[in-house]
């Protein structure tokens, strides 16, 4: 573990300027030993000269010396032993070791025993206990948390990072001393409550350790450039948020001005000011959409009494853009109607993404819907990846007013990054006027006397529709029900969640029945649709069933498949035969058009151009109701010489500190993404290139693979060199490629 850290050490000296992120970023590369080695160099922890015993557990002693060293004041408690070693417990002795601590932590009201008047120093301490001496020396204190919500507040404060933590009341009895290592080491970059240092800042002060090792190990950063503006953001029509390159005293209202541009004299009064770690939001009268505007601040005075004169930034009004950015971010905000707001992102959503509790909406600067459950309804749209609606069960958007969606950083991509690198984000929108139009029946009509086919107006819940028990029907005349058996979905883009087939016992020839569907939600499941009926005629009409429409070619090695109606995915396993000519080697329904089956070719028998050649499917094409394709179903094709697109990489970027996303021009073969021996990054400080090994490559989607770096990055230029990637048919590979990573 202390190669490790000397690795650290001489490579800032060989690099230069070594930029750490913050602590929180910092923490996702490291393994626990690696945590252990910098709680060691900071002096919180101590081995045998062999290992940490992170397996071990904690006994309430050490824990105690454990908070006294954290806040820097192991020196003053060995220096006053005497007096701290008195203390009202009747099972901790004034000649312990321990004594001094625990003396120490009693007068701070860290810590207060049993009501026996017992500490029981020698038992091991429990997750809730250690939780809880961790935030009273950050500066909480009881009235913030009580024993059933220590876990939440540990949470928010930064201890842990798995939101179950919000939702989790059991204690753990079997904490060991590697998930202290871990709360201590995520404390240590948190800020304590209610000021603007860190908790590592105690430490610092102590001089237990130096400013710039605390600085090296991402806790902290030094103040080595004059105070300035590093962003400003629009949040609505009457805020902007102002980052600041460290932290200010923060000025008063009358020092600050904002105007417009193109003229001075017309100014926007600034109302009053929010500060918030290095974020200072002004908000003020409205903005003019679109118009250019100046913050102008008489002067500013860093914490360290720096003072810096006539910063200026500028911003334009309040609109709402879509993003477009590598990085995982909110992309736009758009509401839709008076309860409901569309969310777009850069990346495609993972299946965690309708968690609730990610999403807060504020009015103004105060939190006016906490996401939960009871509050919102999230609903993730199949077509686009990378949206998801949000619409409220309680209360409305107001015409025009000014809200923030603010949503956590637990938030993760398909791509498995954490939404803004885990900070989490937030983006302003105005509501809008309107009130959502419930779905209705748009279409009923049979077929074949067993399936009835019925369209909604618009999309509704997936799950409740497909249930045969959301519908009944019945002959007008006689009463006599007809038996639902099952309920399938049509997959069209025009028909997604709109569309549904039901299979039943019998309809007779042009007899009316009526259908009605009780029991199907909207779709984001907030409420029941009314119970709907329409009447629709039966029919014995044979439809024309599963077809085969053309058999076209992609290239000279690849063939497409083009049928009536969606395919069920295990077409993929059909008896496909192309008489007198190439093998298939491979065969993928195409995402976009589940109608198409693509067939991939043996690389020794490509097609022929203009010769004439019989596809004879034998077994196993469905569509999407179960109805197969006719066996010995031929299909004419006639060869094509063009060649096959090669693989290439269209773009490279880094999506967060340590990890590239690849994105090539086309499907790759499943394989390739977890080869991990493909991938090279050559990294430049513009006078030499090095190579850095990554430590893993993961295929995200058929054309996206994330490679992972083994440690965050300096400064500099990245190349990334990619060989032999195999095309989806997993025949054809590329020669080495390279390109620079953005």
């Amino acid at each position: 573990m202390k190669k490790w850290t000397a690795l650290i050490c001489s490579t800032a000296l060989l690099v230069g300027q070594l930029i750490w992120p913050a602590a929180p970023s910092y923490a996702e590369g490291l393994t626990l030993d690696q945590k252990a080695d910098i709680l060691n160099q900071v002096q919180l922890l101590t081995g045998d000269g062999i290992s940490y015993n992170l397996g071990g557990k904690l006994k309430r002693s050490e824990a105690a010396a454990f908070i006294v060293k954290a806040l820097g004041m192991q020196n003053k408690v060995l220096q006053q032993k005497d007096t701290y070693s008195q203390t009202t417990f009747k099972d901790v002795p004034k000649t312990e070791w321990y004594a001094p601590y625990v003396g120490y932590m009693t007068q701070q009201n860290i810590i207060t025993g049993y009501p026996d008047g017992s500490f029981k120093p020698n038992e091991f301490i429990s997750e809730k206990a250690f939780f809880s001496m961790v935030l009273k020396a950050m500066g909480y204190t009881s009235s913030d948390y009580d024993w059933d919500t220590v876990n939440k507040t540990a949470y928010e404060a930064g201890l842990v990072d798995d939101i179950l933590y919000v939702f989790k009341v059991d204690d753990n009895a079997n904490y060991l001393r590697g998930d202290v290592v871990n709360t201590l080491y995520n404390a240590l970059g948190k800020p304590m409550k209610g000021q603007n240092k860190k908790f590592i800042q105690l430490l610092v002060d102590s001089g237990m350790i130096s400013t710039d090792k605390a600085e090296l190990f991402g806790f902290v950063k030094i103040d080595k450039l004059p105070t300035s503006v590093k962003t400003i953001k629009v949040k609505n029509s009457n805020q902007v948020a102002i980052t600041f390159n460290e932290d200010i005293v923060v000025p008063s209202a009358d020092q600050i001005s904002v105007y417009m541009k193109a003229d001075p004299t017309k100014k926007l009064q600034v109302k009053s000011l929010l500060w918030d770690v290095n974020v200072l939001t002004i908000d003020m009268d409205g903005q003019t959409d679109k118009q250019a505007y100046i913050v102008e601040f008489e002067s500013i005075t860093d914490t360290l009494g720096n003072k810096v004169t006539g910063i200026k930034t500028d911003f334009t009004g309040f609109n709402s853009p879509e993003l477009i950015s590598p990085y995982f971010k909110v992309s736009k905000v758009e509401a839709i109607n008076s309860k409901t707001v569309n969310v777009y992102f850069t990346h495609p959503l993972n299946d965690k993404a309708d968690m609730e509790l990610l999403y807060d909406f504020y009015a103004g600067e105060n939190k006016w819907i906490e996401g939960n459950y009871k509050t919102i309804a999230i609903k993730r749209n199949d077509n686009k990846k990378n949206m998801l609606t949000i619409t409220l069960k309680d209360g409305v958007f107001a015409t025009d007013g000014a809200y923030t969606l603010k949503i956590k950083g637990d938030l993760r991509s398909a791509y498995g990054i954490n939404l803004n690198k885990g900070d989490g984000e937030s983006m302003a929108f105005k509501g809008v006027v309107g009130t959502p139009v419930p779905a209705a029946i748009k279409s009923v009509y049979s077929e074949e006397g067993t399936y009835v086919f019925v369209e909604f107006t618009q999309a509704v819940d997936k799950d409740s529709a497909l249930k045969p028990a959301s519908y009944s029907i019945k002959e007008t005349t006689t009463g006599r029900l007809v038996t639902i058996s099952q309920v399938y979905a049509m997959k069209g883009t025009d028909q997604l969640d709109k569309g549904f087939v039901l299979k039943t016992s019998g309809l007779v020839d042009k007899k009316l029945y009526e259908i009605t569907v009780k029991g199907v939600y909207d779709t984001y499941k907030t409420s029941e649709l009314v119970s709907m009926k329409q009447e629709f005629l039966g029919t014995n009409t044979s439809s024309e069933g599963l077809k085969l429409e053309a058999v076209i070619p992609m290239n000279k090695f690849g063939v497409i498949a083009i049928f009536n109606r969606e395919l069920k995915e295990t077409s993929v396993n059909a008896t496909v035969q192309i008489e007198g000519g190439p093998v298939v080697t491979l065969k993928e329904i195409d995402p976009e058009n589940p109608n198409q089956l693509r067939m991939y070719l043996s690389s020794y028998t490509p097609l022929q151009a203009n010769k004439k050649y019989n596809v004879r499917f034998f077994s196993g094409v469905y569509d999407f109701m179960d109805k197969s394709l006719s066996n010995g179903t031929d299909g004419q094709l006639t060869g094509s010489d063009a060649p096959r697109q090669e693989v290439a990489i269209e773009s490279a970027y880094f999506v967060d500190e340590s990890t590239i996303m690849v994105n090539y021009n086309q499907p790759i073969h499943k394989s390739q993404g977890a080869i991990v021996g493909k991938y090279d990054v050559y990294y430049s400080d513009g006078n030499t290139e090095r190579l850095m090994i990554p430590k893993s490559a993961e295929l995200v989607s058929d054309r996206v693979v994330m490679v992972k770096l083994p440690y965050l990055m300096a400064k500099g230029t990245y190349r990334l060199q990619v060989r032999e990637i195999l095309d989806i048919s997993g025949q054809f590979s590329t020669p080495t490629m390279s390109i620079e990573v953005k």
